[in-house]
């Protein structure tokens, strides 16, 4: 049935055509069609359909991530020098912003307490990507550290963190700080000790009693010896595996069956094995298609969990189940808990 009509129609079309042209002089004979509609065929599948994200501007990092901080991994290094943001206005093209200026950072948002001096970028022994920052003690009672602001806080609301470091001296102490004005009472803190000469990991819990759009967060060193700072991570303590939890809200509303990642012109210079393991590990590098620094913390392990926590349809069919060997993840949150995975179905796009 569904031949012939599909043979109806273009028998009728090519008589018209030379009607219109001057080949064919007689007038067509009408056709008649009849369609049932009590006959069907296969449903089309859902997943046909879906949404697209890419590591481009705001849509991750900044967006559907938790991450409060710029540059957690140092991919910049840390001069002291400000500003870190400059206006950078793009293309007239539709990909590339229809002109609009926006935001791009273009040096490190981290800045130094007291002498500049004091902090220089170990590329020697960097404990993740190419250079690690070390931290000079204090001098004459001068505070020695680094800070960043532009956080947005809220008032009453928790943030939960992690700090990499290591140290040369056992008696050294950190002192870490939540801050949500310039009034002495305008902060939280905390201070830790009992530290080591190999990298450790430190987590740690803030709760704003203010709301600000320029919040900060300092790192202290406030021994003698030298301090050597990883990676730093902070995140709204409501965080589903690293994800907004507002966000992740819409994405369940909006119920799309197929999530497409990591996008198109990003996987032209993206290595997945980047994005796996233990996210603090994972080098930052330039975004080899955009603009900006691509982190790798959201990689395959994150996507994966993002189906997990049901950003897509959950069809109770299940069309067909995939065998991941890899089958824990690195939950941000709460350091190395292992959660297990289950993948209902993979789409491999290759470009």
């Amino acid at each position: 049935m569904t031949r012939l009509f599909s043979f109806l129609l273009t028998a009728s079309f090519i008589v018209s055509q030379l009607s219109y042209y001057g080949i064919c002089e007689t007038r067509p004979e009408p056709v008649q069609v009849t369609i049932d509609l009590t006959s069907r065929q296969t449903p089309i599948s859902p997943y046909i359909y879906g949404q697209f994200i890419e590591h481009l501007g705001r849509c991750i990092y900044g967006g559907l991530w938790s991450e409060m901080l710029e540059d957690r991994k140092f991919f910049h290094p840390i001069t002291g020098q400000a500003p870190s943001w400059a206006l950078f206005k793009p293309g007239n093209r539709s990909w590339d912003g229809e002109g609009h200026p926006y935001e791009l950072l273009t040096r490190s948002p981290w800045l130094i307490l007291g002498d500049r001096k004091t902090v220089k970028m170990d590329s020697v022994n960097p404990y993740v990507g190419e250079h690690t920052p070390q931290i000079s003690g204090q001098i004459e009672n001068e505070r020695t550290g680094i800070y960043q602001e532009r956080l947005h806080l809220k008032a009453g609301r928790e943030y939960t963190g992690r700090i990499v470091f290591r140290t040369d001296s056992s008696h050294q102490r950190i002192s870490l700080s939540l801050t949500w004005g310039t009034g002495a009472g305008d902060r939280t803190a905390i201070q830790i000790q009992n530290l080591d000469s190999e990298y450790q990991t430190h987590h740690f819990r803030f709760t704003a009693e203010r709301s600000t759009d320029n919040g900060r967060l300092e790192i202290v060193n406030n021994g003698s010896g030298t301090l050597w700072i990883g990676a730093v991570s902070l995140m709204p303590s409501d965080n589903l595996y690293g994800w907004r939890a507002d966000t992740v809200s819409l994405l369940r509303e909006l119920n799309s069956p197929v999530y497409r990642w990591p996008g198109g012109n990003s996987v032209s210079g993206y290595n997945w094995k980047d994005g796996i393991g233990d996210p603090d590990k994972r080098p930052p590098r330039k975004n080899p298609a955009w603009k900006g620094i691509e982190h790798n913390d959201v990689g395959l392990h994150e996507y994966i969990i993002s189906g997990e926590n049901r950003w897509s349809r959950n069809d109770p069919e299940k069309p067909r189940q995939v065998d991941i060997k890899e089958r824990s993840l690195f939950n941000p949150a709460n350091g190395l808990d292992v959660v297990p995975l289950s993948v209902t179905l993979f789409v491999l796009d290759i470009h």
